[in-house]
């Protein structure tokens, strides 16, 4: 005698067999989408170059991310000014330990961060407004230097006419790169303090 089967048994296993492959089918497809999501973003993540920071091979810029912060420009009338006691005070503090300088890589190669060069130019122009030109070629130099830096480094934002103030800019911190020079500066050998006085005139170590 022929066995005999329920109505609903075939039906029901057949959703279930449904339901596991649907089940299979998406688990593979989000699989397939998270490796090529990961292998998108290795694609497009900025690699970390390696140099040797000898002879020319070295980066660009600083070898750390910098932040950018919103800077609202206007005029201080209390600080940074040219002449005075707290002028002098503050002019000559604005640079880090280490006056701007930086060694960098295993050969502990020396550089100079543009920002501080720029603002010790700048200072250095302060001065001879105030107390005149000392004869040497420094100023000439400072003044080119700057001039140079304004192509590089042209910044296309709009201000208000004449006056440029209560204008917000975004900017790099450079407070960031205030604490990043302070840090290397910590890890400098007397050695490398000597090199810096004799080959680029650094002040001597406080």
């Amino acid at each position: 005698m022929a066995a005999t089967t329920s109505p609903s048994s075939h039906p029901s296993r057949g959703l279930r067999s449904a339901a596991g492959l649907t089940a299979v089918l998406v688990f593979a497809l989000l699989l397939n989408f998270g490796v090529m999501f990961y292998q998108l973003s290795w694609l497009l993540e900025p690699k970390q170059m390696e140099y040797s920071y000898t002879g020319t091979d070295f980066p660009n810029e600083l070898p750390i991310k910098i932040r950018t912060v919103n800077m609202a420009f206007n005029d201080d009338p209390e600080h940074y000014r040219l002449k005075g006691t707290q002028a002098w005070a503050e002019w000559n503090a604005i640079r880090p330990p280490g006056k701007g300088y930086v060694y960098l890589g295993e050969v502990y190669h020396s550089f100079s961060i543009a920002m501080w060069h720029q603002l010790h130019c700048l200072s250095h122009l302060r001065a001879v407004i105030v107390d005149g030109d000392d004869g040497s070629d420094h100023t000439e130099h400072c003044f080119h230097y700057l001039s140079r830096m304004g192509g590089p480094g042209m910044y296309a934002g709009e201000e208000v006419v004449a006056t440029g103030k209560n204008t917000t800019h975004v900017c790099r911190d450079w407070k960031q790169i205030w604490e990043w020079s302070a840090e290397n500066v910590k890890t400098w050998t007397p050695d490398m303090w000597d090199r810096l006085e004799v080959l680029i005139l650094v002040a001597p170590r406080e």
